[in-house]
């Protein structure tokens, strides 16, 4: 299956994020809410179809690493810094170039695999193009960014998922 469309993201401090994907005629395709490391989505949307927490905050050029994990690795090539993190049987390996993050991945047990690739730069610094993949699920969803606006506050129902 293949789905394309628009939607919107909205963030803010500390940690509050929520997307809305919709389809080409406009109806709703995916909601999700995260707050710090916890991500709501709404009864009925498949796993897997959003990227888990840690890489959805990816998407953002924000490295967050799931709580509890544990550094394992550091490795500075040139512009190119490599840290990773375990967590029992998980692991996240995270690639900043200028100190921007520009590769997340998440290895799981029974070789589950997730990444995220970040391209190009828009306002705000913020990734032009993210690009998530559930390798064993045979899914990508791929995230471009058209506009970005500062704002006000968002009002305190906007976390709720079920608006």
């Amino acid at each position: 299956m293949r789905f394309s469309g628009r939607g919107s993201l909205r963030v803010q401090p500390p940690y509050h994020a929520r997307t809305d994907l919709f389809g080409p005629r406009g109806e709703t395709l995916a909601r999700s809410v995260v707050i710090g490391d916890e991500m709501q989505i709404p009864p009925g949307l498949p796993h897997g179809v959003l990227p888990p927490v840690s890489l959805m905050w990816s998407t953002m050029g924000v490295l967050r690493p799931a709580p509890g994990a544990e550094l394992e690795l550091t490795r500075l090539s040139g512009d190119t810094l490599v840290i990773g993190y375990g967590l029992g049987e998980e692991h996240w390996r995270y690639r900043l170039v200028d100190g921007r993050v520009r590769h997340a991945e998440w290895n799981g047990p029974r070789a589950s695999r997730r990444t995220v690739e970040m391209r190009g730069t828009a306002d705000f610094r913020l990734p032009r193009e993210a690009v998530y993949r559930d390798w064993a699920a045979f899914r990508e969803l791929k995230l471009t960014l058209e506009e970005a606006h500062e704002s006000n506050p968002f009002p305190p129902d906007t976390w709720d998922i079920y608006r």
